[in-house]
């Protein structure tokens, strides 16, 4: 959170976590969508919820050329089971929080365990989403990412995996190009996180107290 405070609309975001037990879950994800977007080097600011279909959505996201694109997280946690198919409920659900008068982008965060063995599940995950697409008209990209998170003795790791997907079909595609990643080379003292982000660390070594 600390790295992510002067982001626009983030005030907000604090606020709706702290409304509730019940929006701890969803709030903890979008400050974790947040944090993606800040070490890619992507524009973007928290969006206040409005509560009403198509204005509900997570962030507002800015291109070089100054377009403003509304877009939708969801996240499966590491701890669900492997349901390709339940894909296909979670971008149907973030296709109504945004707008329909608007290109929109979805986010999709997939457990990294889904992963782990011959590949068949990141097939069957992509295909839902190009099956997704084919019968929407305002989404414009489609973005599955994984978070890795390792942590050991004196070192903290933390990378990501991401497909980009276009909807051409789309009315608003128009030609551009909607992806926002790069695939930088990774320093190895950055620890999988660019230096920008600052990790806080406290030590305590105190003699006589």
């Amino acid at each position: 959170m600390f790295n992510l405070q002067h982001i626009g609309g983030f005030d907000a975001c604090i606020a709706q976590m702290k409304a509730g037990a019940e929006k701890v879950e969803s709030t903890y994800a979008e400050l974790d969508f947040g944090r993606l977007l800040y070490i890619s080097d992507v524009d973007f600011r928290f969006v206040i919820p409005q509560q009403a279909k198509g204005k509900d959505y997570d962030v507002e996201l800015f291109y070089p050329n100054g377009l403003a694109v509304p877009a939708e997280a969801k996240s499966k946690f590491e701890t669900t089971k492997i349901n390709p198919r339940s894909i296909h409920h979670s971008l149907v659900k973030a296709r109504k929080q945004l707008p329909d008068n608007r290109p929109g982008i979805i986010f999709m965060k997939v457990p990294l365990s889904w992963f782990v063995g011959d590949g068949k599940i990141a097939i069957e995950v992509q295909t839902v989403g190009l099956n997704f697409m084919r019968n929407t008209d305002r989404i414009v990209s489609i973005k599955f990412y994984v978070s890795d998170l390792r942590i050991g003795d004196n070192f903290t790791m933390h990378r990501h995996a991401f497909s980009e997907m276009t909807n051409e079909t789309s009315q608003f595609h128009k030609g551009r190009n909607w992806d926002l990643f790069k695939e930088n080379a990774v320093l190895p003292n950055w620890n999988g996180m660019p230096p920008k982000w600052q990790r806080i660390l406290l030590f305590v070594n105190r003699r006589g107290i």
